[in-house]
């Protein structure tokens, strides 16, 4: 209910600090993934200059704010109960698990290789997800269409790589340098 809210606020948050000239890196999960328009409000935000990842999970959430505090909830990602993590041992911890997630993780966007070879956007935010593990069900969420037109989304990329299964897809796009 409280959503579209919470995403103004994430936008304009990240708009004011890239203005700032922070370094700003956000990492999300399949389930982050799922609520409707999620999506949309993750582009706008790599648009704004926020670098993005994503894995197909992640033990909690968490915001690391110039290295000098933590904000992380205690129950289930709730903003309810939330604990500040001061410069500590702890916070040296988070930071240290922040960076092994983002090396194992995927880009969100990618630079996107030459237009007549390469896939679109929209294909490269396709195998972006398909990467991560995402049903047809959960990549039909992100732009509001249904499981069946996003079920040929896949197919129809599926066949631009010549590819038989969604494994032999992803194994081609990788070969072509398209993730």
């Amino acid at each position: 209910m409280g959503q579209p809210h919470f995403h103004e606020r994430e936008t304009a948050t990240t708009r004011e600090w890239a203005e700032r000239g922070v370094d700003i890196r956000g990492m999300y999960c399949l389930e982050s993934m799922e609520p409707p328009g999620r999506l949309e409000t993750l582009l706008n935000l790599a648009a704004l200059g926020e670098r993005s990842r994503l894995l197909p999970h992640l033990p909690f959430k968490a915001r690391i704010v110039d290295r000098r505090i933590a904000v992380v909830p205690l129950a289930g990602g709730s903003q309810d109960s939330i604990v500040l993590v001061h410069p500590s041992g702890l916070l040296d911890g988070l930071m240290e698990l922040f960076e092994a997630y983002w090396e194992q993780a995927e880009p969100l966007l990618t630079e996107c290789p030459d237009p007549v070879e390469g896939p679109s956007q929209k294909e490269l935010l396709l195998l972006r997800l398909l990467h991560a593990g995402c049903k047809d069900k959960a990549i039909a969420r992100q732009p509001g269409v249904s499981v069946r037109t996003a079920t040929r989304r896949v197919a129809a990329l599926m066949g631009r790589l010549d590819a038989g299964t969604r494994f032999q897809a992803g194994v081609k796009a990788r070969e072509r340098g398209w993730v």
